[in-house]
C-alpha cells in the first residue's frame, strides 16, 4: 500500500484558509493523487480535486483549502487527500490521509469575528497604558540614581539591566499591537473603499506609532551597548531622552486607542444598522406571505 502524511496550517491572517504539506511514498510510484471533499452530513456528494504529482516513489506536495473551489458558506466539510500507486497489476492500492475538517463562516460571522477582536485589542491596548506609567515610574527613579551616585554598585546594575528587559518587552508588544490594528484595519478596508476619516486617522496615527517604536528601540540598544564606556552624565542625559521618548509615546498611544474606540464604535454601528435592515427586510416578507395566504383563504 502506498503511504500518505499531511500536515495542515490555518493562515494566521484569515483564519478562513487551510494549507496542507504531504508527503507520499511507495515502491511503484504514484498514478494519481487527489483531494476528496463533501458537506459533512452528505458523503454521498463527495467532489474531486486532482492534485499534480511526481511518478518517482516518493514526493512532496502543497495544497490550499478551499483556494478557489466553490462551497457554501455556513456548512461544515469533511476533507482528505487520496493517493493511487502506480501498481496496475493490483488494480492501483490507494491510501488516505487523516479527515480534516472546514467551515467558511458567514458574512454576518465573519464581521462578528472582527468586531470582537478589535474589542479584545482594545482591552489589551488599555491595560499597556497601565504598564507604560509603571515604566515611567521605574525610569525616574534610575535616572535618579544616577544623578545622586557616583558609581553604580550591582544591585544599581541588576536593577538597569531589568528595566531594560521590560522596555523591549513592552516594545514588542507594542508592535504586535501595531500589526493586529493594522491587519484589522486592511480586513475592514477589503469590505468598504468609500471614504472614512476615522479609518484615514487610524491609518495615520499607526505609521506614527510605528515610527515612535524604531526611533524609541534604536535609543534603546544605543543605550545598552554604551552603557558601561558612557560617562555618568551621557548615561543621565540618554536615560532623560529616553524617558521624553516613552511620554511622547505613551500620548501616541492614548490617540491611537481613543481613534481605535471611535473606529470600532462605529463599525459596530454599521453592523447593528445591517442586522436591522435585514430583520426588518424579513418582516416585510413574512408580512407579504401571510396577506397571500389569508387572502388565498
Amino acid at each position: 500500500m502506498p503511504e500518505i502524511n499531511v500536515k495542515v496550517e490555518k493562515d494566521s491572517l484569515d483564519l478562513q484558509t487551510l494549507y496542507f504539506y504531504g508527503q507520499v511514498s511507495d515502491d511503484y510510484g504514484f498514478s494519481k493523487l487527489q483531494l476528496v471533499y463533501y458537506p459533512s452530513d452528505f458523503e454521498k456528494q463527495k467532489q474531486f480535486e486532482a492534485i499534480p504529482i511526481s511518478k518517482l516513489n516518493l514526493a512532496e506536495f502543497i495544497s490550499a483549502f478551499p483556494n478557489n473551489l466553490n462551497i457554501e458558506v455556513g456548512v461544515t466539510y469533511e476533507l482528505y487527500f487520496q493517493v493511487f500507486d502506480n501498481d496496475g497489476v493490483n488494480r492501483f492500492k490507494s491510501a488516505k490521509s487523516n479527515v480534516f475538517t472546514y467551515r467558511k463562516r458567514t458574512e454576518d460571522e465573519e464581521a462578528q469575528r472582527k468586531l470582537e477582536e478589535q474589542s479584545e485589542t482594545i482591552k489589551k491596548l488599555n491595560k499597556s497604558l497601565e504598564k507604560f506609567d509603571e515604566q515611567e515610574k521605574k525610569l525616574d527613579e534610575l535616572t535618579k540614581t544616577q544623578k545622586e551616585k557616583s558609581n553604580l554598585n550591582f544591585n544599581d546594575k541588576k536593577k538597569l539591566e531589568s528595566f531594560f528587559k521590560r522596555q523591549k518587552q513592552q516594545d514588542d508588544m507594542m508592535k504586535n499591537f501595531n500589526k493586529k490594528l493594522k491587519d484589522n484595519l486592511e480586513e475592514f478596508q477589503k469590505e468598504n473603499i468609500k471614504e472614512d476619516q476615522f479609518k484615514e486617522d487610524l491609518k495615520s496615527r499607526l505609521k506614527d506609532n510605528e515610527e515612535k517604536l524604531k526611533k524609541d528601540e534604536a535609543l534603546l540598544k544605543e543605550i545598552e551597548k554604551l552603557q558601561e564606556k558612557m560617562t555618568q552624565e551621557d548615561l543621565i542625559k540618554k536615560l532623560e531622552e529616553l524617558a521624553k521618548q516613552n511620554k511622547n509615546k505613551k500620548r501616541s498611544l492614548e490617540q491611537l486607542l481613543e481613534l481605535t474606540k471611535r473606529f470600532y464604535i462605529e463599525k459596530k454601528l454599521e453592523k447593528l444598522k445591517d442586522d436591522l435592515a435585514k430583520l426588518a427586510d424579513e418582516q416585510e416578507k413574512l408580512s407579504n406571505e401571510t396577506k397571500e395566504e389569508n387572502t388565498k383563504e
